[in-house]
């Protein structure tokens, strides 16, 4: 790959998801980027442009974006199924069976993200792993470039499962061990089957481009991946706490960057209106719950049922106030109106980092990666309900349970099974002890390297 003069400043083009998820992963490392002196720049559609330019970083507008964006989401929850919604996952299978086609076919006949950044001409490219199926032309144009992944490492080990198992593994166990390797294998299956019903393998089309461009070698094709392939010989910049993941030794070219420290989000639709009602709250001693399951809530089946279930319990739980988000507008007004009377307030978007900070007893949520990450450096209990299993969601719901940060539940779980912990999370001390205790792990640990260190050890 093309070399560098290390002491000069560069020119950094960043390609993450088009999720707010996705780029507030990177946006602190970004950020130190920048501090550094470098030119940082983030590459996408204008759906994502505002997000960037709120945190003063440039912006390059792209026409298009091509990534798959799988529609047809599995849900974590079993209910009867009327024939409205049998039609609909019909309808929504067969769109993403022809997207899937046409990616295969961009990847074997045309580049789409390399061009690009072949016309903004960065030192270095930072492209997230979503984008798997573009990354073998990145290597075939010799661009110095990283991948960024923003999920715990979902490499194969015998202590580490798939992203969507609800496994909790023992470590000392050979029979855990044997079960790792089964919840490995039913994975694949699974994978293997969708892949004959979609009509095809992303992965092959990776695969048949390496070998036809001489490739592989270079590449370091890495099959033991929790999704597609990865690539050894390629660097990885991992935006997750090491201490979190089930343990297992880090491959030799991932970098972790996530800093024990919270970094300021701005967003033009935080709603700061909480703030005085928060300060009335805590001065009545009620404790304080917020839930949120993201901003890509729309995705998960169901996601209205769990929304009501949690907001008929918090009616019966008077000694709590409940902050709820809901990015929804119609859902939002219709749950308002049934709220009335009740120390339960609906907001859109409230700013997490701020209102954690603040003070929270339990944060409810989906198991998205940055809301645990605040939640273990605010040392906020967890209860996650996960809300597809096509994400990392179950599997960091297993990850929270494993360490005692939390519990974890599923969106049909009746009242009294919330009910029960609620309560068990606010009396039991050991949540709280537990999330200090993997707080002072991540603070005094050496597996963490500075913006400045990765670019070093990127230009070796």
């Amino acid at each position: 790959m093309m070399t560098v003069n290390n002491s000069k400043p560069k020119k950094i083009a960043i390609k993450m998801f088009p999720q707010e998820s996705h780029i507030n992963a990177i946006l602190a490392f970004a950020k130190e980027l920048k501090e550094l002196g470098n030119e940082v720049i983030f590459v996408g559609t204008s759906k994502i442009s505002s997000i960037i330019t709120e945190n003063g970083l440039k912006f390059h507008e792209i026409p298009y974006d091509i990534v798959r964006l799988q529609t047809y989401s599995k849900s974590t929850t079993k209910r009867k199924k009327n024939i409205n919604d049998r039609l609909k996952t019909i309808k929504l299978f067969w769109n993403d069976r022809n997207h899937i086609k046409r990616i295969k076919n961009n990847i074997e006949n045309e580049d789409f993200l390399t061009p690009i950044f072949q016309k903004l001409a960065p030192d270095l490219v930072l492209i997230d792993m979503v984008y798997t199926i573009y990354i073998p032309p990145l290597i075939k144009s010799k661009m110095k470039f990283a991948i960024v992944q923003t999920t715990t490492s979902g490499v194969k080990t015998r202590t580490t499962l798939p992203l969507s198992s609800y496994f909790i593994p023992d470590i000392k166990s050979k029979t855990s061990e044997f079960l790792v390797q089964y919840e490995w294998f039913k994975h694949k299956l699974r994978h293997k089957i969708e892949d004959f019903m979609y009509g095809g393998s992303l992965e092959s089309s990776i695969i048949k481009y390496l070998k036809k461009n001489n490739l592989v070698d270079q590449a370091g094709i890495d099959y033991e991946r929790n999704r597609l392939v990865g690539f050894k010989k390629i660097p990885e910049i991992n935006t997750t706490f090491l201490e979190f993941d089930f343990p297992h030794e880090k491959r030799y070219n991932h970098y972790y960057v996530a800093k024990p420290v919270l970094e300021k989000r701005n967003n033009l639709l935080y709603d700061f209106s909480y703030e005085q009602l928060l300060r009335e709250k805590k001065e009545q001693n009620k404790k304080i719950v917020f839930c949120s399951f993201g901003t890509a809530v729309f995705r998960y089946k169901n996601n209205e049922v769990i929304y009501e279930s949690i907001i008929e319990v918090f009616k019966q739980l008077d000694y709590c106030v409940l902050y709820i988000c809901i990015e929804d507008d119609n859902l939002r007004n219709e749950l308002r109106e049934n709220v009335q009377g009740y120390d339960i307030h609906i907001f859109k978007r409230l700013p997490q980092i701020e209102l954690l900070k603040s003070g929270v007893d339990i944060m409810i949520g989906h198991g998205g990666m940055n809301s645990i990450n605040e939640c273990i450096l605010t040392c906020t209990p967890m209860l996650i309900y996960p809300g597809s299993r096509d994400m990392d969601q179950v599997g960091n719901s297993s990850k929270v349970f494993y360490h005692g940060l939390g519990l974890r539940g599923k969106y049909f779980d009746s009242k009294k099974k919330i009910i029960s912990q609620i309560e068990e999370l606010l009396s039991n001390g050991k949540y709280k002890h537990n999330l200090s205790k993997m707080y002072n792990a991540i603070n005094n640990s050496h597996n963490y390297l500075s913006a400045q260190e990765v670019l070093e050890e990127l230009y070796k």
